[in-house]
């Protein structure tokens, strides 16, 4: 059976099981006991000698996972994209907390602040008061700062002021406000190609059957390119959210919240984009899943497992909104990263040179461009960018980017 047919199999299994409302009722009952065994796990990873006890709940935790992705109304959008989470984060992290044999522990970070807000180093991440708030923690983390178990994160520059907490606040409030115009913006932009496929719920390709070859692709990298850039900017915009809440409200340090990216644009490797330079929020889960694939094909199984974890992760956010679309173009496009950085090894080993320069820069754009085309088609396909976005309630600008965008595309077609 194909992934894709197994995809459709998957999409019978849903439409037959009964289909309930989002209600405090269904959440108390479908829901909750998911977080819950969730978050038990996470209090006994940070515990000596429980390992048999995560054992025991683990199965616990898989059926309540199957139990609120298959019950609960999938009508909702947003649940949709929580069953995305459902399926995949908590079960990975639950099964790689399960197999730690040595708990978790808290470690160095690089500044804390006092009553003043002045800035000092520091040798240790402040402890909680109790376990609990550790676990929580713990939940919450994707990437681990502050964790043993990150060893080897890369950690980009902060260009925020460190010194005070009060203008650390304020200039992450100022950067969501800025990367939420700019995600706005290109948002529109990319729908407005396209108002009636790639701008609606329904869905179309980004290949443009009525242009020439040259045309077409330079047309579908174009919105590729802005996809990413969406994608970039609406990541930052959640993410610095969340930093000035935690912060303000929860009395995170801010060395709990460093940047995410390290402009990726400027990667000039496969290796140094994916490894550095994109977001690194799932690399734990994904290099714990690549492990699996390293015992039969050594360091190139490991590489080549992680980034079909990725495929499978991103075809299942792709399959929470249309469950008929193809798997193999997302699969085929996050492969094909593993397959470019094994390249890379082999022409290193080879060479005995770094890819790197401007060669490097070419090379990793040009891989890039060539499998992110596939990989946006699937996602525009599915009508995962025909959303809204808060920029349809600034008509000035709205009209500004769709006229733009509008103009240039009559041009490639005269």
């Amino acid at each position: 059976m194909s992934l894709s047919s197994a995809g459709h199999a998957f999409s019978d299994i849903l439409r037959s099981k009964p289909k309930l409302p989002l209600t405090f009722q269904t959440f108390a009952s479908h829901i909750l006991p998911l977080l819950l065994c969730y978050y038990t796990t996470a209090v006994l990873v940070l515990l000596p000698r429980t390992q048999p006890i995560r054992i025991i709940l683990l199965p616990i935790t898989v059926l309540a996972v199957f139990r609120a992705v298959l019950i609960t109304d999938q009508a909702l959008d947003a649940l949709k994209h929580v069953s995305v989470f459902l399926i995949f984060l908590i079960t990975v992290r639950t099964l790689e907390w399960t197999s730690q044999i040595e708990p978790y522990r808290r470690q160095a970070v690089r500044y804390s602040f006092n009553k003043e807000g002045l800035g000092t180093k520091a040798e240790a991440v402040p402890e909680y008061s109790n376990l609990f708030m550790n676990a929580l923690d713990l939940v919450c983390s994707l990437r681990g700062v502050g964790w043993n178990w990150s060893r080897g994160l890369y950690i980009p520059p902060d260009t925020r002021p460190t010194g005070s907490k009060v203008r650390f606040l304020a200039s992450t409030f100022m950067l969501f406000v800025w990367y939420t115009f700019i995600c706005g913006t290109l948002h529109t932009a990319v729908k407005s190609f396209s108002p009636e496929t790639i701008g609606s719920s329904s869905g179309g390709t980004t290949f443009d059957p009525s242009l020439a070859p040259l045309l077409r692709y330079t047309r579908s990298s174009i919105i590729a390119t802005l996809t990413a850039f969406v994608i970039f900017n609406f990541m930052h915009c959640g993410y610095y959210f969340g930093a000035f809440v935690s912060i303000f409200f929860l009395g995170h340090d801010p060395s709990q919240w460093p940047p995410i990216f390290d402009k990726p644009w400027r990667a000039t490797s496969l290796k140094e984009m994916w490894g550095r330079r994109w977001h690194q929020f799932f690399r734990q889960s994904f290099v714990f899943i690549g492990r699996w694939f390293g015992f039969v094909g050594g360091r190139a199984g490991v590489v080549m497992g992680a980034f079909l974890a990725s495929g499978v992760y991103h075809h299942i956010a792709t399959f929470a909104i249309d469950a008929e679309v193809d798997a193999w173009p997302t699969l085929v496009s996050f492969g094909m990263m593993g397959v470019g950085i094994l390249l890379e090894a082999a022409f290193e080993r080879v060479t005995r040179r770094r890819v790197g320069g401007w060669v490097g820069w070419l090379w990793t754009m040009a891989w890039m461009m060539l499998w992110g085309n596939l990989m946006v088609d699937a996602w525009t396909r599915a009508g995962m960018l025909g959303c809204s976005s808060f920029l349809d309630q600034v008509a000035p600008v709205k009209k500004a980017v769709q006229w733009t965008v509008e103009g240039f595309d009559k041009l490639l077609h005269q």
